[in-house]
């Protein structure tokens, strides 16, 4: 009997422990300076390319073990110096788009990291002047 595709695979317990160490995350990421949403973004982007990235490796190793003539799109690309110049040169420094492998999830990542860097960067400035009007004000107070 296959499982229900709308349930989920955890158990109460475990999915109520998952919730918990996501909000543990997400709460690192506010006290380190990111607003909730940008946390929450942020969090999500890198579950997401994660688990992305392994679901695609997972589906093309599962198609080769099932059909090892089989290949994904971009071992089909038909790539050449006249037709498509940029993408052969690229090709011929051992790179692929789109295949998931170790350079192509990391460079991933390290976008997804740099931007949420940069939205810390922004975050920090407005930090600082809220934290400054706050003392005036309760400097003005006393």
């Amino acid at each position: 009997m296959r499982p229900d595709p709308d349930q989920s695979s955890l158990s109460p317990k475990n999915a109520t422990l998952g919730a918990r160490e996501i909000e543990h995350i997400i709460d690192d990421l506010v006290k380190g300076g990111l607003s909730l949403d940008d946390a929450f973004d942020a969090y999500s982007a890198v579950q997401l390319h994660v688990r992305g990235s392994v679901v695609l490796a997972r589906l093309q190793e599962r198609g080769k073990k099932y059909d090892p003539t089989s290949q994904a799109y971009y071992e089909n690309l038909v790539v050449t110096p006249e037709s498509t110049p940029l993408l052969a040169e690229a090709a011929g420094r051992g790179r692929v788009g789109g295949v998931p492998d170790d350079y192509n999830f990391e460079y991933g990542l390290n976008c997804i990291l740099e931007y949420t860097s940069r939205l810390l960067e922004q975050e920090e400035p407005a930090a600082k002047s809220k934290a400054k009007k706050a003392t005036t004000r309760s400097s003005r107070a006393k």
